[in-house]
């Protein structure tokens, strides 16, 4: 239901399928700025922020102002950057690691991605090493960056607990991997090729950052305090000294100096020259980018890049009493609250009291149009028809009229009862009602005809804890704590409820589909049921789901569902964008996937696209895979169009599976070839037919590394990337 710009080109890496891998049968086409929670300096005077998963490069040799120099659009999102010489590795959240050639800032160059299982959190680099950690599971991988074009794994172990960023001790031959949450473990790494987990220091708070000074290290410590640490035996750290800060994220070391990132206060700047005798010298407030956080801080010289979760930060501490921030790059909201679509118009509303309005331009993608402010404790929108609602999280219900170009005026109000814990918000626009789903009191009925005059009509009690409401006509469904509902509205003033069909949990989102309820149940799946007598809905077929189905929509002959993060269920440590199919043929599968970094996400499909939005991931603009088109509802596929799908496994030992897609019969070529362009394998030399053909690439006798994977085929040629790992 519920959403940012700028277009460039995609990553260029290589893409892995599997289960559980983070995509599958889904193009990214655009993404907007998402949170910045990375930041990076380079040696040549060039700062870079993770927006989600937009990079940015910037020139920042004039600090006061700097000049973005070029934009890449990644997969995943940004959540650590480390930068060496001309050349910045990052790690892309579920989506690995990736490698690019900065030297030319204006035009970087994606030359490497290694694929890993899990959430990439955290790098670091030690001589031709890069550290890698990851949770979920937690894990730490050593790879082989002698040649960066061609990272190689070393080795991986199990390591750590709900790790984000690893350090690095080079004189102890230690990797500390930090945690989130409670401690940190050490890594001996004297032998990279056999590393030894020592065991766990435990603690009750997180560990968030290490950096080394002579003869100790500071340790970044959750919302406590920055502690000076000997670090003699790793596993008895002793405390040197400590100095109160207040939500400390990040630390780096420049001469005796500490740069430190502490939340909603800012930059400090602290004399560590003693470890006993750690003194706050000054702090810069970060107000240049409206609400900032500081997460992460690099330093340079005597110029210091901060990220702040809504932009990033540059602070000059040339007087380390009276550092100063001096300029912003770049700037977003604080999150994402609701996603609505109505033809090519996208709605977006943002934390913070901001609605964005874009256009959705099949060329050109996410096109912004206008930013109206509303009030900033909104919790959910609906845009249907003429109608626009918005809902406070008070029970202030906002009304008004979208016209044609997604210009808003908004005109009427109305206070619904604050103890009923409003929720969410559905227009019914052939009728101009607007349902209000509430915790306490059932379903509110207001008469939207005229949006400066909302009137309150009826209201629909059919269980203790409404969670989601849909319409269909005068069918109304009713999503509770156990059952769903469904209610003839034909007369709003007197509804008349015909069914309760019981469910295994909270029903968090309806749709209705031709004779169908589609009913999403939080930490259990999706339902299919037949509602041809609504009087007597029978449930059909079933789909499990891991997390809290907040939005679900139909997509052409499709189900996009957006399966949020639960903190409740550890089998759900992630949201994806789950895509069904064949709930009318009685057997519901899962054919499509994307995974967001964000806790929540939202879904706004349409005619020839997909638009997500989360929380931290900014807006995704998505296209289902071609093989998947369908010409009607439970029709054949027919595949559309010369395509070389992945490879999967990717990386792989010995055997990946590589599928390729043709238009008509014809001679089709599909080869392998080293990176010296000698071929190593002729997969197929023959004439296929039109669809979709897979062929296995053995690689029992070849060495390690890259090989092209080459398809000829309808007068056309395309190559993607294999990597071999034995």
């Amino acid at each position: 239901m519920r959403i940012r710009s700028c277009f460039v080109p995609p990553l260029v890496g290589v893409t892995i399928l599997a289960r559980a891998e983070p995509s599958h049968n889904m193009d990214l086409l655009q993404r907007t700025s998402g949170m910045c929670y990375s930041v990076a300096m380079l040696d040549s005077g060039v700062a870079a922020t993770g927006f989600g998963g937009v990079l940015t490069l910037w020139d920042v040799t004039d600090p006061y102002n700097p000049q973005a120099l070029s934009t890449t659009m990644l997969e995943g999102n940004v959540t650590d950057l480390f930068a060496r010489e001309s050349w910045l590795y990052m790690a892309n959240g579920y989506f690995g690691v990736a490698v690019l050639d900065v030297e030319d800032a204006q035009a970087p160059r994606a030359v490497a991605h290694l694929p890993l299982e899990g959430w990439v959190s955290g790098l670091a680099a030690h001589d031709s090493l890069l550290f890698v950690a990851s949770q979920q599971p937690d894990r730490l991988t050593i790879v082989d960056v002698s040649d960066p074009e061609l990272p190689v794994q070393v080795s991986q172990i199990a390591a750590g607990s709900w790790n984000g960023r690893v350090a690095i001790a080079p004189e102890q031959d230690i990797a500390y991997m930090l945690s989130n949450w409670n401690g940190y473990a050490p890594v001996d790494i004297s032998q990279p090729d056999q590393p030894v987990e020592l065991g766990w220091v435990q603690d009750q708070i997180g560990h968030l950052a290490l950096a080394f000074a002579d003869g100790f290290a500071l340790m970044a410590r959750d919302s406590h305090c920055l502690t000076a640490l000997e670090l003699g035996d790793p596993m008895e750290p002793e405390i040197l000294g400590s100095l109160g800060l207040p939500s400390v994220r990040d630390v780096t070391m420049t001469g005796d100096l500490a740069l430190v990132a502490c939340g909603e206060s800012g930059l400090h700047v602290v004399d560590a020259g003693t470890p006993d005798g750690l003194l706050s010298l000054g702090m810069a407030s970060l107000s240049a980018t409206g609400f900032p956080f500081a997460m992460d801080v690099e330093a340079q010289d005597s110029l210091a890049v901060v990220a702040t979760q809504v932009g990033a930060s540059l602070v000059e501490y040339g007087d380390p009493q009276q550092p100063a921030e001096v300029a912003s790059l770049g700037h977003v909201s604080r999150g994402l609250i609701a996603l609505q679509r109505r033809d090519d118009l996208l709605f977006a509303l943002e934390s913070g009291g901001n609605l964005r309005v874009y256009q959705v331009d099949p060329a050109a993608g996410l096109l912004p149009l206008q930013d109206y402010t509303v009030p900033p404790n909104l919790v959910d929108m609906d845009v249907a028809g003429p109608w626009i609602a918005l809902l406070g999280e008070n029970g202030t219900l906002l009304t008004g009229q979208v016209d044609e170009q997604g210009g808003i005026n908004l005109m009427g109000n109305l206070a619904l009862p604050e103890t009923a814990a409003v929720q969410r918000l559905e227009l019914d626009s052939q009728r101009g009602l607007l349902h209000v789903s509430t915790l306490q009191q059932g379903v509110f009925v207001v008469d939207v005809l005229d949006p400066a005059t909302p009137t309150q009509v009826g209201n629909i009690d059919v269980c203790s804890t409404t969670c989601s409401v849909a319409m269909r006509e005068n069918l109304m469904a009713v999503g509770c704590d156990g059952t769903v509902s469904l209610v003839d509205l034909s007369n709003p003033g007197s509804p008349d409820v015909l069914s309760a069909l019981p469910l295994g949990g909270m029903v968090l989102s309806l749709a209705f589909d031709d004779g169908f309820l589609l009913a999403a149940v939080a930490e259990e799946g999706v339902h299919a049921i037949d509602i041809t007598d609504p009087a007597q809905p029978q449930a059909t077929c079933f789909h499990p789901l891991t997390g809290l189905p907040f939005d679900m929509r139909l997509h052409r002959n499709h189900l996009v569902i957006v399966d949020s993060f639960s903190p409740m269920n550890p089998a759900s440590l992630f949201t994806q964008v789950r895509v069904l199919e064949g709930w009318r043929q009685g057997s519901l599968q899962e054919v499509a996937w994307w995974t967001l970094d964000s806790f929540v996400g939202w879904v706004a499909p349409g005619p020839e696209d997909i638009v997500v939005g989360g929380n931290v991931d900014g807006l995704l603009l998505l296209r289902l895979d071609e093989s998947l088109d369908v010409d009607q509802p439970g029709g054949t596929r027919q595949p559309r169009g010369f395509h070389l799908l992945e490879a999967a496994p990717n990386p792989f030992n010995p055997t990946t599976t590589i599928r390729f897609r043709t238009s008509g019969a014809g001679p089709v070529k599909l080869e392998v070839f080293d990176l010296v362009g000698r071929r190593v394998r002729l997969l197929e030399d023959a004439m296929l037919g039109a669809g979709t053909h897979s062929r296995v690439f053995e690689a029992g006798k070849l060495a390690s590394g890259v090989y092209v994977v080459r398809l000829e085929a309808d007068g056309r040629r395309q190559a993607n990337r294999v990597l071999l790992l034995k």
